[in-house]
């Protein structure tokens, strides 16, 4: 478990810890021993710790659409529409992810034999989506172009338009790959322009 991990488990053991015991006396207790400072530092840490935890869920589950090889660690754009509770039930998203320079230097210099090793990695490891089918743009295939919105049933969430473009376009350049998987997804790897695009639904 990391560090983020280990401090966010503390929070919520605290907070479970002042549910049981009554909040009143638990940080009067802790006003009695710290001040009120750290008192209202504690607090805040508490409430805070299960939003944090919960975007560090939802940011793992976005990062989780490509492969690990690949080093993205950045969202620059996100659109997604979820029916259900929370992150990998009933949804459509669009995401574009900024490709690290090593990963864009192997793949100008490897071209298709490192993104299928990457999936191939990937699946091993039993991460990410499983890809198949790479080839070099310009490409065509399920789910593409982009439409102006991402839905589920009823709820939808807009694309801009620049957004729309922009992901058109990298599949219409040539250098840049795409492949297909599952759960109905695509992925759009462009090394000249540092992006990674996935468009999924399931």
């Amino acid at each position: 478990m990391t560090v983020f991990g280990w401090i966010v488990l503390c929070l919520v053991l605290a907070l479970l810890y002042a549910l049981i015991v009554g909040t009143e006396r638990f940080f009067g207790l802790v006003y009695r021993k710290a001040g009120m400072v750290p008192m209202l530092l504690l607090a805040g840490a508490i409430l805070a710790s299960p939003v944090l935890a919960w975007n560090r869920y939802a940011h793992r589950h976005a990062l989780s659409h490509v492969p690990a090889a690949l080093g993205v660690t950045t969202i620059s754009f996100e659109a997604t529409e979820a029916m259900g509770f929370g992150p990998g039930g009933s949804e459509e998203g669009l995401l574009l992810y900024v490709l690290p320079d090593a990963a864009a230097r192997r793949i100008e210099r490897d071209g298709l034999a490192f993104l299928q090793e990457a999936t191939r990695a990937s699946r091993a490891d039993g991460r990410g989506l499983d890809y198949w089918g790479w080839q070099a743009t310009p490409a065509s295939g399920p789910g593409l172009p982009i439409g102006p919105e991402v839905c589920v049933y009823d709820a939808c969430s807009d694309v801009p338009a620049d957004v729309r473009e922009r992901f058109n376009r990298t599949l219409a350049t040539p250098g840049g790959y795409v492949a297909h998987g599952r759960p109905g997804a695509t992925i759009v790897v462009s090394p000249a322009e540092r992006l990674v695009i996935v468009h999924y639904q399931k």
